[in-house]
């Protein structure tokens, strides 16, 4: 008698299961994938001056100002009389977020972080 039981219960339990079908949209993020030689080719880091439209990061080291514009680039500044910084150069690199230098070996370092 349990047996049956069981066997009736479990066909109820089994059938009483619908099949859900739902639909929805979804963002996603998809990757956009670059070769190093099309990067390079588009390249021209370093060009003249330009303005400042929104700054980062503010570094002077000896007597250079290096000013980071988030997603652009960096601005670099000759800072000789620091009352006139004097627009030197601007390096292009874009989608750019920080920046460090590295006092010992007067390297600038560039944090790309997406």
């Amino acid at each position: 008698m349990k047996r049956i039981w069981l066997i009736l219960l479990g066909c109820i339990a089994l059938s009483s299961c619908d099949k859900i079908e739902s639909k929805g949209m979804y963002l996603t993020r998809v990757p956009i994938f670059e070769t190093m030689e099309s990067i390079r080719a588009k390249a021209n880091p370093v060009s003249s001056p330009t303005t400042i439209v929104q700054t980062g990061k503010i570094y002077i080291y000896q007597d250079y100002l290096f000013i980071n514009e988030p997603g652009k680039g960096i601005h670099i500044f000759n800072n000789v009389d620091p009352s006139k910084p004097l627009a030197i150069s601007f390096l292009s690199i874009p989608g750019n977020v920080d920046l460090a230098v590295l006092m010992e070996s007067c390297m600038l370092i560039v944090l790309q972080i997406c």
